[in-house]
């Protein structure tokens, strides 16, 4: 019998030549990936720089994708059209999971059969200090930057909520099932 991975994780780029490596080496280095992970795609959405490059170096580790129409929608799409796992996620360019981050997602999922989408949780990683106005600015805009807490601990977030697109798990077939019928296409999301 075999076991049927899991996952496809799509990473949707732009411009991103300083940051990529980063992102996608530590999903490389995930417990369990190669257990969990069918496929890892990076859909390159038009890049300018030399990201393509970034994403040619990983050799057969990586599916490179294009997307010439810019948009990240237009990306996760042209990604999403590719998955025949079960499971895909959505990891944003500078997102940096944590080591045990597919374990966790794996459990979570065989804890709660029903569940459809949920993403963890997402702290801005700042890599210097920052004053007291960029921290209220900070404060301010953080689930814009896709972040669902500003520093850890993490606490549990309202169940209202939409799960963000960095680190969004959703099960394909209904996924599939809403491209089928163009609604992502008329929505643009």
């Amino acid at each position: 019998m075999s076991i049927v991975k899991q996952f496809t994780i799509i990473i949707c780029t732009y411009n991103s030549e300083q940051r990529l490596a980063r992102c996608v080496n530590k999903i490389l280095q995930q417990r369990g990936y190669h257990e969990l992970v069918e496929q890892l795609i990076v859909v390159n959405n038009n890049s300018s720089d030399n990201t393509q490059l970034v994403i040619n170096s990983f050799g057969p580790a990586v599916l490179s994708l294009f997307e010439g129409i810019q948009g990240l929608s237009h990306a996760r799409l042209r990604g999403a059209r590719m998955v025949r796992t079960p499971w895909l996620i959505y990891v944003d360019d500078d997102n940096l999971v944590e080591q045990d981050w597919l374990i966790n997602a794996a459990n979570y999922i065989e804890a709660h059969p029903k569940l459809g989408a949920f993403n963890g949780v997402v702290f801005p990683l700042i890599e210097e200090e920052i004053s007291v106005e960029e921290e209220e600015r900070l404060q301010l805009c953080f689930r814009r930057l896709a972040c669902s807490h500003l520093q850890p601990p993490a606490r549990a977030i309202p169940t209202n909520h939409i799960p963000i697109g960095a680190g969004l798990v959703i099960r394909s077939a209904p996924l599939h099932q809403l491209i089928k019928q163009g609604w992502i296409k008329r929505s643009g999301r």
